[in-house]
């Protein structure tokens, strides 16, 4: 969901292997790498930041309101 509180789950329509995800805050800073579906955003402030996603089919940026 949009705004996110706790975590960002990804979903796929196409089967993917591998996943790199980078979350960026909005002075656009990277505060998170990983590799993982699932991206616990509960450490970080609220705000707006910008999640890249990187597969083997593709790559996409999606703007993410984190809010506690």
């Amino acid at each position: 969901p949009n705004p996110a509180k706790n975590t960002i789950n990804l979903f796929f329509s196409s089967n993917v292997n591998q996943i790199e995800t980078l979350l960026y805050n909005e002075v656009g800073q990277l505060v998170d790498k990983g590799n993982s579906r699932n991206i616990d955003v509960s450490r970080y402030s609220s705000g707006v930041y910008f999640l890249k996603v990187n597969t083997e089919i593709g790559k996409t940026v999606k703007k993410v309101v984190i809010q506690h």
